[in-house]
């Protein structure tokens, strides 16, 4: 039923789309394995970076700016942070190679022109990098918000530490929100490959990324995919597991909610 190997494309039905995870933005996370975050370095390092990062996120009221997903070398000149960020009330891509940092910024409203703040909407982010065409870029439901040139010099060290929903290495910076389906691949997503994700839906309310299909995004690189439907305390990918898996800290929220 699961795949195995960064690139493998597994044969599996489909899973329907039951639940997701809420996250109370004080004490509530993922920790994934320090090879993930090695993992994820080998597909950014040097001139053949390459990477994306897809998600569903509602974010609650919040006071303080929360992170949806952060890998960082040991030193802080080498990361990828997908954040809320409370003051601009927006969320944002951060990339820093070398010690040098840009931002991607994805506004500060919805479709609907509402703050994204508590509207109740399940939205679609997308934050890609490509050495290949020298940009980064931050999606929301389907709409490219900003593409900037990457940072120079180049990622100069492996990263070593990755989580889900706060900040890896100052632990701090939680979630305040609900989570679902994290999928991470060592490639850039083309712009309709992330259409497509957007736009799933094999049945009312099943947006989530398809690994039965042929006709759906390929799996070539994706390295770790969260459904965020665990019964216990093991975030379990359904690609790579043995590599990927996670662990769930202090028992985020179960619930029916979905995209």
């Amino acid at each position: 039923m699961l795949g195995s190997g960064a690139s493998s494309s597994p044969v599996i039905t489909d899973m329907f789309n039951q639940q997701s995870l809420s996250f109370n933005g004080t004490d509530e996370s993922i920790s994934l394995p320090d090879r993930l975050a090695e993992e994820i370095a080998e597909g950014t390092f040097e001139s053949s970076a390459e990477f994306t990062l897809s998600c569903w996120a509602k974010v609650d009221t919040i006071s303080s700016s929360g992170t949806i997903f952060k890998v960082q070398a040991d030193s802080t000149d080498n990361q990828l942070t997908l954040l809320y960020h409370a003051s601009s009330n927006e969320y944002r891509f951060s990339v820093k190679f070398g010690g040098s940092a840009v931002v991607c910024n994805g506004g500060t409203t919805n479709t609907a022109g509402a703050s994204y703040e508590n509207d109740g909407i399940w939205h679609h982010i997308v934050c890609t990098v490509s050495r290949a065409e020298d940009s980064q870029s931050l999606w929301i439901d389907n709409n490219e918000k900003e593409k900037t040139a990457i940072p120079n010099p180049d990622l100069d060290e492996l990263f070593t530490k990755c989580s889900i929903g706060r900040n890896s290495v100052l632990n701090n910076a939680f979630w305040k929100g609900d989570l679902k389906d994290i999928a991470i691949y060592n490639r850039r997503l083309s712009d309709a490959e992330i259409g497509i994700v957007y736009n799933a839906g094999g049945r009312d309310g099943n947006k989530c990324i398809d690994l039965a299909s042929g006709t759906h995004v390929s799996n070539t690189s994706l390295i770790a995919f969260y459904r965020l439907e665990d019964k216990g305390t093991t975030a379990f990918s359904q690609i790579n597991q043995d590599l990927a898996s996670g662990t769930i800290v202090n028992a985020p929220t179960k619930q029916t909610s979905t995209p």
